[in-house]
């Protein structure tokens, strides 16, 4: 009971105002990314999901933005940030998608390979990126993230998140207009948000929860329990 309660706490903490947000460095790897996209890493762990150990890098684990662009859509990497669980949904074919990338199960998802240096994908916006096997396997992914969350333009390749978008079509029996829709906590995927130290968002990105849409739902249970534990340790 203790230890749920704990949780419970911890939660709230997390999904409160970015008074609470968890302090986390961001960076890229090597062979994991290229481009404005692709994967993220965040240390350390804080959302208590079940990730596999292809995920977990260097202490943290990885992650995708979910911005192409508009207001808070850029992030300077290395960087030190605060990071807070959002109940703002992410869309369902993004939760789908991150969900199988996050437990290992993302099929025909390169993660063995991060050497360097390898082949050449192409982005009408930022031209020819030498990536690796997985590089550009997580330059597919975001791009497809980019689409299912409603950009357009420029600044997502839809060629190459073509081959994404069709396999969670196929595999969830939804159309792109369904994968479109809010997650509603299913898959157990959460939105995270990036402040930097005036409080400013820098980015939106996603993380595995324990329990899919249930901590999001107790995160303001979780506030007033901490508010009032506080309140209690006063009196």
């Amino acid at each position: 009971m203790k230890k749920a309660i704990a949780s419970l706490v911890a939660v709230g903490l997390l999904g409160g105002s970015q008074a609470w947000g968890i302090p986390v460095n961001v960076t890229r790897l090597a062979g994991y990314a290229t481009g404005d996209g692709g994967e993220f890493n965040i240390s350390p762990v804080f959302s208590g999901g079940n990730y596999a150990p292809v995920a977990l890098v260097n202490g943290g684990f990885e992650t995708f933005c979910i911005q192409a662009t508009g207001p808070g859509s850029t992030i300077d990497v290395p960087g030190h940030y605060n990071a807070t669980l959002a109940p703002t949904p992410v869309s369902l074919g993004t939760a789908w998608l991150y969900n199988q990338f996050a437990t290992g199960h993302l099929t025909g998802y390169d993660y063995a390979d991060t050497g360097l240096p390898g082949s050449t994908v192409v982005n009408t916006l930022l031209g020819a990126r030498t990536t690796t096997g997985r590089a550009a396997s997580a330059y597919g992914l975001q791009n497809a993230i980019w689409l299912m969350e409603g950009f357009s333009g420029p600044s997502v390749d839809v060629t190459a998140a073509t081959p994404w978008v069709n396999f969670a079509e196929s595999s969830t029996g939804h159309t792109l207009a369904e994968l479109e829709g809010q997650n509603n906590g299913e898959y157990q995927v959460a939105r995270v948000v990036l402040t930097d130290d005036n409080g400013e968002p820098v980015q939106n990105m996603i993380g595995l929860v324990p329990d899919g849409g249930s901590s999001i739902l107790l995160l303001g249970m979780g506030l007033s329990g901490v508010a009032f534990v506080s309140r209690k340790l006063r009196a």
